[in-house]
């Protein structure tokens, strides 16, 4: 008997049904795609998701959304492609950032400009560090100063064997001080003296020459020492000469140099000033002092002077000097430094003079040490020496050594050393200057005796007959 129809198309129906085992499969196949169009990890589906798993399109598990079922049933499986990363292209760019960026300070670090510059605020720095504004208000201490020579010539000046101490104490914020001088020559007792200052006055008092004191006149200008201001006006005066050199042209070049017998590796940036660029260079700087507010009123603290007087005053000046100097030969100023970081090595003056160049330069041999030169070729003047600096919490030393030449000839050398302390002190004990006497009015009586005295002192003779 045959099937009729219907139970036929219910047995075929039957045998397309698929059985757990296939059902397993093909959602384990179909999951993973989903998971690799959505750029996940593969995922075994649960139990319950496989039971509800057909061959057909609405059979796909309900967690799926219609654009994934797409995707994957639809026979169009699209992976989604990872971004590319910006980061190489980032490092890539920072890389030629930073090349060029290196570049341009190195061009600028490397400038001869830049160079001169920067090694001038160094050395204003320096002279600025060694401006210090009192540690107490009273102190008092000592300076120790010690000179010798040896000379090659008799005409010239023997200056053998002077010894100077003093000892001071100043009231900074009453503006007293008081200095006591011992001196020798030839470690022979020469002259003692006391020099007292108070209310802007000077007083000077010596038992070797009279027994009182005598008042030296001032003029206008009375100075009223202020280490703050005197650093303001340092400061001015190198931003002043600093701006001035804008448009100047500046060489730079490497140039080996021979300093304590060592062979130095330096670079040398220099500049020429003639009769071309000088009245320009001058003309800033005036131009900068007059309109510089904190250079005015520093310099007005310290002269005691109106800013319309000083303004005044330097116009004066920087046009004198501007008038003198149109007919100059070449000045050129080179400074020599050494390695990455430029150090200092010479500050070098030389200039044209009767076709002689004259040379003036100063060189570091050490942090502390340097070498000095003066000379003046078209005289045939040689001075040449070495100067040396150490300091301490309270003390400063300063050694300095001198050969003077002339015509290739040694003339003098000598040495020089100056020691000062300081501390702390209570305080001041003032003078009596009441019946002092003015210098520009002594009586006869008073020079006589002045007169007497400094010829029956036998070495003070022979010090005044060896200057004269």
């Amino acid at each position: 008997m045959k099937e009729d129809k219907a139970s036929k198309e219910f047995k075929d129906d039957k045998n397309n049904l698929l059985n757990s085992s296939e059902k397993a499969e093909i959602a384990t196949d179909v999951k993973a795609a989903f998971n690799k169009a959505k750029g996940e990890t593969e995922e075994v589906l649960s139990l319950d998701t496989l039971n509800s798993i057909d061959k057909t399109k609405d059979g796909a598990p309900d967690t799926l959304s219609q654009e994934e079922i797409d995707k994957v049933v639809g026979g169009n499986i699209r992976r989604n492609t990872k971004k590319k990363s910006k980061l190489p292209i980032f490092i890539t760019v920072f890389l030629i950032l930073l090349i060029f960026s290196s570049g341009i300070y190195w061009y600028l670090a490397n400038n001869p400009k830049t160079i001169f510059i920067r090694s001038m605020d160094v050395i204003f720095n320096n002279i600025m560090e060694s401006i210090e504004d009192p540690k107490y208000e009273i102190t008092k201490g000592n300076i120790d100063i010690n000179y010798n020579s040896e000379s090659k010539n008799n005409t010239s000046l023997k200056l053998n064997q002077i010894g100077l101490k003093a000892n001071y104490i100043t009231d900074s914020i009453n503006k007293i001080s008081k200095v006591e001088l011992k001196t020798t020559y030839e470690q022979n007792h020469l002259i003692d003296a006391t020099i007292y200052k108070e209310e802007g006055k000077t007083y000077f008092k010596s038992e070797d020459l009279l027994d009182k004191y005598i008042e030296f006149a001032n003029d206008d200008k009375t100075i009223n020492y202020d280490a703050k201001d005197l650093k303001t006006i340092l400061k001015s005066l190198n931003a002043a000469l600093i701006n001035s050199l804008d448009g100047q042209k500046f060489s730079g070049s490497k140039v080996e140099l021979m300093i304590a017998d060592q062979k130095i590796k330096t670079y040398q940036a220099s500049l020429v000033i003639n009769k071309d660029n000088i009245g320009s260079i001058l003309d800033s700087i005036n131009d900068t002092l007059q309109n510089d507010t904190r250079f005015l009123n520093a310099y007005s603290n310290i002269f005691g002077i109106k800013s319309s007087q000083i303004k005044k005053e330097i116009d004066n000046y920087f046009k004198s000097l501007k008038n003198e100097s149109k007919t100059m030969e070449d000045l050129t100023i080179s400074i020599y430094t050494k390695g990455f970081d430029h150090e200092f090595v010479k500050l070098e003056l030389s200039g044209n003079n009767r076709d002689q160049i004259d040379n003036i330069s100063i060189t570091a041999l050490s942090p502390n040490k340097y070498d000095y030169l003066v000379d003046i070729k078209s005289k045939q003047e040689k001075t040449e020496g070495t100067f040396e600096y150490k300091t301490t919490d309270n003390s400063k030393t300063l050694n300095l050594t001198i050969k003077i030449s002339n015509n290739n000839q040694e003339v003098v050398n000598g040495t020089l050393k100056i020691k000062t302390t300081e501390e702390e002190a209570n305080k001041i004990q003032k003078e009596d200057v009441s019946k002092n006497v003015i210098s520009d009015k002594l009586t006869e009586e008073e020079k006589a005796a002045i007169t007497y005295k400094l010829q029956s002192n036998p070495i003070l003779a022979k010090f005044i007959a060896m200057l004269s």
